[in-house]
């Protein structure tokens, strides 16, 4: 678990990420100075020019930030809006809703199921172990789901969206973004822009949508959407399922004995299956088979492609690229 300057996240938990808290520190930060905890009843507080911690519960308002790099650990919903605060800690296990503001937040979620947003600013924003809404904002934020089962968006913005452990739906949204599942059997979208998307562990099922996006199935048998533009999609570990879509896509196959890549919409002239990272070297190397949905080649070194929709004697050194 990371801790920032002042030991401040040392109770966090672990979160997944929060190390990413340090990049919205102010140059020169050397910790907390101060820590404002009120009563059992609904407390106003007032900060410092320093940089303040405050514990808020129910009821409980900041009236007045007079500077500094300043926190608040609560259990409790909080709007950063209008407060000057730039870093938010839930605690408990709180179903509770925490919103940024325009400028750089980090927001980290509890054990409840919480619904997290941040603004217009570049943010870090991470679910904790509930089933979580995460939101990246406008800004090139980084955005974790943590464990749970999570809704995880980047937004606008060119961001980093990881699902972490649980079967997460994560959308990169619009900007070059990098998508990741993580762990789990997870949805994962790129979303507009050229993006790169990564399934992880488990049976996952990625979507690249629009841009030249690069799809990694990882373990797992995966299925790779490119959708539209000229996407790379590779398989890795398992038997995984390829759609190129629309454009001019590579299919790159690194697989293993045993494992069979499906490649349902190959078009002549315009796709390319990549054999680099096999042991072919030539056509030669290749062994092709008729069957009721196409053609099966078995690639020397134990490797297998079904190609839907086409029979051997179609199939000619203008598909591969060794």
């Amino acid at each position: 678990m990371a801790t920032t300057p002042g030991g401040f996240f040392q109770d966090v938990g672990a979160v997944e990420g929060v190390s990413y808290a340090l990049k919205n520190l102010p140059n020169g930060f050397k910790g907390f100075t101060n820590t404002f905890e009120g009563t059992a009843g609904a407390d106003r507080f007032v900060g410092t020019k320093g940089n303040d911690i405050f514990v808020l519960g129910a009821g409980d308002k900041i009236t007045r930030d007079a500077g500094g790099y300043d926190a608040v650990k609560t259990d409790q919903s909080f709007n950063i809006g209008g407060t000057k605060i730039e870093t938010v800690i839930l605690t408990g296990t709180t179903n509770a809703k925490v919103m940024g503001d325009k400028y750089d937040n980090n927001l980290f979620g509890n054990d409840g199921n919480n619904l997290l947003k941040g603004g217009s600013g570049t943010d870090v924003v991470a679910g904790g172990a509930g089933n979580d809404r995460v939101y990246g904002g406008t800004g090139n934020d980084t955005v974790l789901g943590g464990s749970g089962n999570d809704k995880v968006y980047g937004d606008t913005g060119n961001d980093v969206v990881k699902g972490g452990t649980g079967n997460d739906k994560v959308y990169g949204g619009t900007g070059n973004d990098k998508v990741y599942g993580d762990e789990g059997a997870d949805t994962v979208y790129g979303g507009s822009g050229n993006d790169r998307v990564y399934g992880g562990a488990d049976n996952d099922r990625l979507y690249g949508e629009s841009g030249n996006d690069k799809l990694f199935g990882g373990t797992g048998d995966d299925i790779l959407s490119g959708g539209s533009g000229n996407d790379t999609l590779v398989g890795d570990k398992g038997s995984n399922t390829f759609i190129g879509g629309s454009g001019d896509d590579t299919f790159q196959i690194a697989g293993q004995t045993g494992e069979i890549d499906t490649i349902r919409d190959f078009r002549a002239g315009d796709d390319i299956i990549d054999l680099s990272d096999t042991s072919a070297n030539s056509l030669k190397d290749l062994k092709f088979t008729a069957d009721e949905d196409g053609t099966i080649v078995t690639v020397k070194g134990g490797v297998t492609i079904k190609l839907v929709g086409y029979d051997p004697d179609d199939i000619d050194g203008s598909f591969f690229n060794f």
